[in-house]
C-alpha cells in the first residue's frame, strides 16, 4: 500500500539529525583548522606556506559549503513539516 502524506514528527526528527550533521562539519572544520595551524611548527618552506594559505582555505570553503547545504536540506525539512502541520491543523 502506498503512503501518501507526510509523517511530521518523523520529517521535524529528519530535520534535527540533518542540523546536527551540519554542525558536525562545522566541529570537524574547526579541528582541521586547529591541525592545520599547527604545521607551520613542524613544516618550513614554500611546500608548507602553499598548504596553509592556499590548500587548507580553498578546502575549507568546500567544506562550509557542505555544511550549509545541509542546514539548508533541514530548514527546508523543518519549513514542509510545518506547513503540512499547518494545513492539517496540527499546530
Amino acid at each position: 500500500m502506498a503512503r501518501l502524506g507526510m509523517d511530521v514528527d518523523a520529517v521535524r526528527g529528519v530535520s534535527k539529525q540533518l542540523h546536527t550533521q551540519a554542525a558536525s562539519i562545522d566541529a570537524l572544520i574547526g579541528k582541521i583548522q586547529s591541525i592545520v595551524g599547527g604545521l607551520p611548527g613542524v613544516w618550513d618552506g614554500p611546500d608548507a606556506q602553499q598548504f596553509v594559505n592556499d590548500w587548507w582555505p580553498e578546502h575549507k570553503k568546500t567544506l562550509q559549503a557542505a555544511s550549509s547545504h545541509i542546514e539548508g536540506l533541514a530548514r527546508s525539512a523543518s519549513a514542509n513539516a510545518d506547513e503540512q502541520a499547518r494545513v492539517s491543523g496540527r499546530y
